[in-house]
């Protein structure tokens, strides 16, 4: 079941990263590496793909997932309004999940406000 599946995703992977290329070049058009964090808006139930900061993110059983501190995890274990890092391949408008990362959403202290930077010349403002 699991050779299936890993079958199925890298010939979906291959078939994406093809129509990615540029036909005159041959190389790709965008970066095909990125790593983003969000959260987690949307777990499909086939557990197949999850929506993170409004991008789609496809996963298999494979999909290493982790939490900070390194402890492995499932993406069953992943859930809606997770806040996750992903490291993922892009291609064109989705992303092929090569790692998951669980992380604790950062406390804001409101004592303590996180500065804008606003303006061209970078000045901090509070």
């Amino acid at each position: 079941m699991i050779g299936k599946s890993l079958l199925v995703v890298g010939a979906a992977v291959c078939a994406l990263l093809l129509a990615d290329l540029n036909p005159a070049f041959g190389e790709p058009q965008k970066e095909w590496f990125v790593s983003f964090s969000g959260i987690i808006e949307k777990v499909d139930e086939s557990q197949r793909f999850l929506y993170v900061s409004e991008q789609v993110i496809f996963t298999s059983e494979l999909t290493p997932v982790e939490d900070e501190l390194g402890k492995k995890l499932k993406v069953k274990d992943l859930k809606k309004k997770n806040y996750v890092g992903v490291q993922a391949l892009r291609i064109q408008k989705a992303h092929v999940a090569l790692k998951i990362i669980l992380k604790k959403p950062k406390k804001i202290d409101a004592k303590y406000p996180t500065p804008r930077v606003t303006g061209s010349s970078g000045a901090l403002k509070k």
